[in-house]
């Protein structure tokens, strides 16, 4: 059988040379569709059907908590965690955990930013992952004095630690702060999802405010159900946790609400409906690239009938006729198979940064073995099935009537019929693939079309990350960011700079309760809160934003350290707070704890 199949192979490569550009047309569309179909089934893979890299994913919980009023995300506090953890019975674990910023680290192969997410003492405990070297967190390393360890992520340990068995034990400078590395997390590990270039801390933070405050709220917290508890019970368990705590301390913590879901179905729930109608678009695709393979193989097996009909009057048989045709569909579905893997790789290489960004799990998305088999299976599945009912038609051909024929094969009924049946396919396939596709356009057109209050065109951004402990007892302002902004303002082509200490759309920041001075008390446990942005003087300039009232920051009438703390607001405080009007007036907002205090709005 290898000799004739060597020979088959031959004599395909041959009838392919003498066609290239059925070849090349046939390969190409296979490949076309085969590669999109891969890159899309790769995301798919990784997104909605890869279990999450955890033991017993199902028994981890996600907490979605929500404020008195119901209108924000509300996390806990670090005493009302510590509640919910000692009050709980229906979790193995209930760890805390938060990441806020980047860090500054100084590792062996240089300066990085590193993203630090800080977390309870029981943290790993949820997950059920052990270290790939050293451990974990021990009971009580959320202690101050105790918390000075570190845990590094995987990547973090192969990129910035060059994979050294040796750094456990080893010290590691973040932020200026020295802590020790105990232990090495696994491959794959991440959590949050998203988190890249990660390591892990316990919490290390001013014990004087955020660790004993009620009123702050910036801990989220996951949990680990005990065998035998569904999710149902553990979520009446919490309710009436939150229900007692909130009796306890109604100022902070009344009226909150808690819903648990499991942790895989709290994962990029926004965009699992546009991946499958994405799914559905590509099998249109991939199905119409299969119907235009089959078209294209009919239309050769018709220009082949008089050959084919020669070879049996010289005495070929079916069986021998048919495997050559096979073999033929064969070595295009190999060449077609290549071809989509070679595209799939480059779309998700060139989409990689994109997909990182846009999804939780778009760091784990890669060609993996088992989609790569599956493509090839595909390619090959999809290329026989075209070749054999051509295969089939030309083995069986009579030679009288082929040769009779002459220049009228395949201008039969049968013929014409199959031909129209191939058109009614394609115009099908076609029209859903163009709905899908006029789907995705629109979700697309509406996020391009948001207004963002500012054209980000000409607009460049970079992170800068400053260790605080280099500056102790120095103006940070004035020995490093003000230098640093008159160099930037020097450099051609940059007519405005300035800074944020966060970007705007990319991420929520901090907020704080407010009130107007001279309106009455706001109603208990209803939040009036303003997200937060630390700028300076020249940031306005940067986005080309003007004033409706009023004016920007000035360091000319800001600097007196004397004079109270001034903001900008923008329209939706106005509507929120001043009644669409800042009136005649500059409003302050006063400070809770001392009427005193205020801040002027200019």
């Amino acid at each position: 059988m290898l000799p004739n199949l060597l020979r088959d192979l031959s004599y395909a490569v041959r009838q392919l040379r003498r066609a290239p550009g059925f070849a090349v047309t046939a390969i190409a569309t296979l490949a076309l569709s085969v590669g999109i179909a891969t890159a899309v089934f790769c995301v798919i893979d990784a997104v909605v059907l890869r279990p999450l890299p955890y033991a017993q994913p199902g028994r981890i919980v996600d907490f979605e908590t929500h404020s008195a009023s119901g209108g924000y995300f509300q996390p806990a506090s670090w005493p009302s965690y510590l509640d919910e953890r000692n009050q709980a019975t229906s979790f193995q674990a209930l760890a805390g955990y938060f990441r806020w910023r980047e860090s500054a680290a100084e590792t062996p192969t240089g300066p990085a930013v590193l993203q630090v997410v800080r977390t309870s003492d029981n943290f790993f405990d949820v997950f059920g992952v052990p270290p790939v070297l050293g451990r974990g967190f021990l009971t009580g390393e959320e202690q101050a004095g105790k918390n000075d360890v570190i845990v590094l992520g995987y990547d973090t340990w192969m990129k910035h630690f060059n994979g050294s068995r040796s750094v456990i034990g080893s010290a590691l400078r973040l932020d200026g702060h020295t802590y020790t590395i105990v232990g090495v997390m696994p491959a794959g590990f991440r959590f949050p999802l998203n988190t890249r270039d990660g390591l892990y801390i316990p919490v290390h933070l001013d014990a004087a405010t955020w660790m004993s405050t009620r009123g702050g709220h910036w801990l989220r917290t996951v949990g680990r159900l005990k065998d035998g508890v569904s999710v149902k019970q553990a979520q009446a368990d919490m309710q009436h946790i939150f229900a007692s705590i909130g009796k306890a301390y109604p100022d902070t913590d009344g009226g909150r609400t808690v819903r648990l879901q499991p942790l895989s179905q709290a994962v990029d729930q926004s965009s699992r409906g546009p991946l499958w109608t994405l799914l559905a678009a590509v099998l249109a695709v991939l199905a119409i690239g299969c119907v235009n393979i089959a078209g294209l193989l009919l239309s050769r097996g018709v220009k082949r009938r008089r050959e084919m009909a020669m070879r049996v009057a010289i005495g070929a048989g079916r069986t021998r006729l048919l495997r050559q045709m096979l073999t033929e569909g064969l070595l295009l579905a190999l060449a077609g198979a290549g071809g989509g893997v070679l595209l799939a790789w480059s779309v998700l290489d060139v989409t990689r940064t994109f997909l990182i960004k846009a999804l939780q799990r778009g760091a784990d998305i890669h060609l993996n073995w088992t989609v790569l088999a599956a493509s090839v299976g595909l390619a090959i599945a999809a290329s026989l099935a075209a070749s054999f009912y051509p295969a089939l038609k030309l083995s069986g051909v009579d030679p009288n009537t082929a040769l009779r024929a002459g220049g009228n094969t395949g201008t039969g009924r049968g013929e014409h019929r199959l031909r129209a049946g191939f058109v009614i396919a394609q115009v099908a396939l076609t029209l859903v693939l163009l709905v899908v596709a006029t789907l995705l356009m629109r979700v697309v057109t509406r996020y391009r079309h948001v207004d963002l209050g500012y054209d980000p065109a000409h607009i460049l951004a970079i992170d800068l990350h400053v260790a605080p402990v280099r500056y102790d007892g120095r103006d940070v302002i004035a020995d490093f960011y003000q230098p640093l902004l008159d160099r930037v303002s020097h450099i051609p082509g940059v007519h405005a700079d300035g800074l944020i200490d966060m970007l705007p759309i990319e991420s929520y920041g901090s907020n704080r309760d407010v009130h107007i001075a001279g309106q009455p008390p706001y109603p208990k446990n209803v939040e009036m809160l303003a997200e937060t942005r630390m700028v300076s003087t020249g940031y306005f300039d940067v986005f080309g934003l003007s004033t409706r009232a009023g004016r920007t920051l000035s360091p000319a009438l800001d600097k007196n350290a004397n004079k109270a703390a001034t903001v900008v607001v923008n329209q939706a405080f106005v509507n929120q707070y001043l009644h669409g009007s800042m009136g005649n007036s500059t409003p302050k907002l006063d400070d809770a704890k001392d009427p005193d205090e205020y801040t002027q709005i200019v």
